[in-house]
């Protein structure tokens, strides 16, 4: 599986080189240039990627909860044993 990822990397690579030799894509560096575009065209652009910070807050709640859970099972197993002695 390696193997098909490094070879789809480079194919595309070599896709990308070929495209811009010939002038077939347009780069989208603002607003302004997406008037050049047209149906069909190839573009390239930049953009950073966020995650969903809904995700995130999603994640830390559960996080925050296994830690709750493991601490109430812990109580549990401490009252049975205190309960246990006398």
């Amino acid at each position: 599986m390696r193997k098909e990822f490094i070879h789809l990397r480079l194919y595309i690579c070599k896709i990308i080189f070929l495209f811009r030799r010939k002038g077939l894509i347009i780069e989208v560096n603002n607003t302004s240039d997406l008037d050049k575009l047209s149906n069909g065209c190839f573009v390239r652009f930049e953009s950073k990627l966020e995650r969903n910070p809904l995700i995130s807050l999603l994640e830390s709640f559960e996080q925050m909860m296994v830690v709750v859970m493991t601490f109430q099972s812990q109580q549990r197993v401490e009252k049975r044993v205190t309960n246990k002695k006398y």
